[in-house]
């Protein structure tokens, strides 16, 4: 009833184009998406073997998506179940991993003896180069068995 009152208050004085007249006419779809924000269902992360609610990622945004400890998305953690399934790591000799992130690449680093990050714009990678680039100047001393590319 007062929100009401209110409501009509700030229509009357002009204000119903204002943001607090906005959060003030969406407050249950603000305390739904508040309420989702924690994720649905208890999970495990693979990665590092968190049990809880995962968080909400991304835009649109995925529910049960991030793992609020180690920040593992959905794509990581298949990747690592997958190396645990079918071992394919094991016969990777080097990779270059354009884009890289960071629960991959410290992943990659202890699974493969020679690897090489690139990217033009992060720091701490190894090349800052391009993919376009990259590709007409791999060192000799490297031949790549498996380049990867996650998000790009």
């Amino acid at each position: 009833m007062l929100k009401k009152i209110f409501e009509n208050t700030l229509i009357a004085l002009g204000f119903q184009k204002t943001l607090l007249f906005r959060a003030l006419a969406n407050t249950r779809y603000l305390k739904n998406t508040a309420s989702g924000m924690r994720g649905r269902y208890p999970r495990e992360c693979p990665n590092c073997g968190h049990k809880s609610f995962f968080v909400v990622f991304g835009t649109p945004s995925r529910f049960d998506a991030k793992c609020p400890e180690c920040g593992s998305l959905e794509r990581h953690r298949l990747f690592y179940l997958l190396d645990q399934e079918m071992n394919f790591l094991n016969e990777v000799s080097s990779i270059l991993h354009f884009a890289p992130e960071p629960i991959i690449e410290e992943y990659l680093r202890q699974k493969v003896p020679a690897y090489l990050s690139a990217d033009l714009y992060k720091p701490g990678v190894d090349q800052r180069k391009t993919l376009k680039t990259f590709l007409w100047q791999i060192p000799a001393w490297m031949p790549f068995s498996a380049p990867t590319c996650w998000n790009m």
